[in-house]
């Protein structure tokens, strides 16, 4: 069926109405109602009047929220004047003649695009702000040009024209710069459209209204000048150090005048300030520093501001602490970190899958926060906890102090380490690790009125294995011990799996050794080196002919210091009779393989804890005529365990080591007797780090 209707004055108000009823049929405005265009759903027809879409301004027109793609009006203020469209991203002029399609000019145009006229948009540069009138704001097109002429563009949206004219000398693509004039009135995502068609297009995002947390109407905040860049910070922050004198300076670009109030906050600090601008134009204005810097390196401080200004500035470390007397009581906590990233089976730092378990992640609070501890003997007061950095920034911070009287109980100090160092230790390994000393300062009285002294630990990070296991389990004293024994023939090896490879050397107790450049070949008057390979032949089991019955001095090894005959590499000592028995008392042992006497078994020993292994290397036997007894001759391979300490007896040439067999472990064996011939004995040595 088919409905024509011819609508005049008032009646259209009636086919407004009927619509609805009608809506699947053909619908025609104007003379010759039985004449319809069988493609039209509505047709208008008139030789005398036209066709007139909603008028409004450009600001009703960008006013209409989610314009649907394809809703038309007619734009009274726009550049060109005329009737727009809405294509889904911006409103489109439909005016243009054959003269201008294409440039507005004697020149042709295929397309306007981005760089290279490889199509999509083009791109507009510099900072447009509701309020603020734009000021160094370019559009940038390419455009593929058919025919060289005149041209002359402009592209209009939100307040803000892109226009420009020239001359095109020569076809292919070409660019034009059209350049910024206006001032926003909204803020958001933008497309601003040309004036020609083929059309081209840049979108931008408008800032919102600037603030200066008052009245006063700021375009830009800078440098000296107003002429861009950050501010200046003036004045010195130390991490952990309340700051002082310290100032932010800013320079403000002010578009109107009235009160400001601006603050800005990083890393503990915070720069405030707040006062009137007078006059417009470039102004000075300084924020006060507060606060404590919570870590060391370089930040950014930015304005509560749109836009907002900046500032930089580098927390310092903390300086040295001074050097006091040594301190008694135990100060505990994590001394080494292996990020387990790198150095599988390489750099003495043992495979992957002898790491995951300790395996250190510095981007997990868990592991860049630590606590240490420090437990008085006695009562003290004034407890104060300092670090140093050594070689790279390994701790950022540290808080905990108690600067009161009578304290005998624990005092704990939170210490914070760089978040970078999976990155920074990264390759790192025992020979080169990042390191940081931790002190705690504590006056000996319990009013403060006696000596400062100090206890100092070390920690070190690298992506290398860390072996240790308790000194104190009750207090969380955790000590870092050498993965292998000394001389092993591969520190690469598994230090938790039993091999020949980590059997290592034997030493006469209080013997330096040959040089380490030969510690896993040779024997000397001293020294008897380890297995070098799986076999029976390997195993370096006979005698050493010349090894030695002198004994050496009685200090020759120390407890109380690590002396030049300590054979241990830097960083690590020979074990004393306390660290012996703190390993045998803290820690639960477990054994470990196949036990029993043979050059060729390197399958047990006794793990300790989680970290540490010590093989059943056997001894070397002293250098004496027993009966049955080979002297120099290697003795219960794979049945016992023999490591020397560094106590060196007064008397009858003995000297105390450590001892264990699958059945019993820990028993200390004194001297054998006073025959003087323990010291000739070859042991191994599993050093402790210092």
């Amino acid at each position: 069926m088919t409905y024509s209707l011819i609508l005049k004055k008032n009646w259209i108000a009636l086919a407004l109405a009927l619509l609805p009823v009608v809506g699947f049929a053909q619908v025609k405005v104007g003379d010759n109602p039985d004449v319809i265009e069988s493609s039209a759903e509505l047709e208008i027809e008139s030789t005398s009047k036209g066709f007139l879409p909603p008028r409004m301004t450009e600001a009703q027109m960008n006013a209409i929220v989610s314009p649907a793609e394809g809703l038309m009006v007619f734009c009274t203020d726009c550049m060109p004047k005329g009737p727009y469209t809405f294509d889904a991203t911006a409103w489109m002029p439909l005016s243009g003649s054959s003269a201008d399609i294409g440039s507005n000019g004697t020149s042709e145009v295929s397309s306007y695009s981005g760089a290279g006229c490889a199509g999509g948009p083009g791109s507009i540069s510099g900072t447009m702000t509701v309020g603020v009138a734009v000021s160094g704001v370019t559009m940038t097109l390419y455009a593929d040009v058919t025919q060289a002429g005149t041209w002359s563009l402009t592209a209009i949206q939100n307040g803000v024209t892109f226009s420009g004219n020239g001359t095109f000398a020569a076809t292919g693509c070409q660019q034009i710069t059209l350049t910024g004039s206006g001032t926003p009135v909204a803020s958001g995502s933008f497309t601003w459209a040309t004036n020609t068609a083929p059309f081209g297009s840049a979108t931008a995002e408008v800032a919102p209204e600037p603030s200066a947390g008052g009245s006063a109407v700021v375009a830009s905040y800078g440098a000296a000048g107003c002429s861009g860049g950050p501010g200046s910070i003036s004045g010195t922050m130390t991490q952990g150090a309340a700051v002082s004198g310290l100032t932010m300076e800013l320079y403000a670009n002010v578009t109107q005048p009235g009160t400001w109030s601006l603050e800005a906050t990083e890393n503990g600090v915070t720069f405030s300030g707040s006062g009137t601008f007078a006059a417009t134009g470039c102004q000075l204005i300084t924020l006060t520093g507060s606060g404590t810097p919570a870590a060391l390196g370089t930040y950014t401080w930015t304005t509560n501001t749109t836009p907002a200004g900046s500032a930089e500035a580098t927390v310092n470390a903390p300086p040295a602490p001074p050097s006091n007397p040594t301190g008694s009581g135990s100060f505990s906590g994590p001394t080494c970190f292996d990020i387990a990233l790198s150095n599988y089976n390489s750099n003495d730092c043992a495979p992957f899958s002898a790491r995951i378990d300790q395996q250190k992640d510095f981007t997990e609070p868990t592991t860049y926060t630590q606590s240490y501890t420090f437990t008085p003997l006695g009562t003290v007061s004034n407890v104060r906890f300092f670090y140093t950095n050594t070689n790279g920034i390994v701790i950022t911070g540290i808080s905990g102090d108690n600067p009161g009287n009578n304290i005998s109980g624990p005092v704990v100090a939170t210490v914070n380490f760089s978040t970078t160092l999976n990155t920074d230790a990264l390759g790192l390994t025992n020979a080169n690790p990042l390191t940081a000393d931790i002190y705690v300062i504590y006056n000996s009285n319990s009013s403060n009125t006696g000596t400062d002294r100090q206890i100092k630990a070390t920690v070190k990070v690298k992506d290398c294995a860390c072996c240790g296991a308790y000194a104190n389990f009750q207090a969380g004293i955790w000590k870092q011990w050498m993965c292998h024994n000394l001389a092993a023939a591969n520190t690469n090896a598994d230090p938790l799996t039993p091999s020949w490879e980590i059997i290592g050397g034997y030493w006469q107790w209080g013997r330096k050794g040959p040089d380490p450049s030969v510690w896993k070949t040779t024997n000397t008057a001293n020294f008897a080196h380890g297995p070098t390979g799986p076999m029976e032949s390997e195993a370096n089991a006979g005698r050493v002919n010349n090894f030695s019955a002198g004994l050496a001095g009685n200090t020759a090894w120390r407890e109380d210091n690590k002396t030049q005959n300590d054979p241990c590499p830097a960083g690590y000592r020979i074990p004393t009779r306390a660290d012996f028995n703190s390993l045998i008392k803290e820690n639960v042992w477990s054994n470990v393989g196949s036990w029993g006497s043979s050059p060729t078994n390197y399958s047990s020993g006794k793990k300790i804890g989680r970290t540490l292994f010590l093989p059943a290397a056997g001894s070397r036997t002293a250098p004496i005529d027993w009966p049955g007894v080979i002297p120099g001759s290697l003795s219960s391979r794979g049945q016992n365990g023999f490591y020397w300490t560094s106590y060196g007896s007064s008397t009858g040439g003995g000297s105390t080591h450590l001892t264990f067999h699958q059945q019993d472990y820990g028993d200390f064996v004194p001297a054998l007797g006073g025959n003087g011939n323990n010291r000739t004995r070859g042991m191994s040595i599993r050093c402790i780090a210092e």
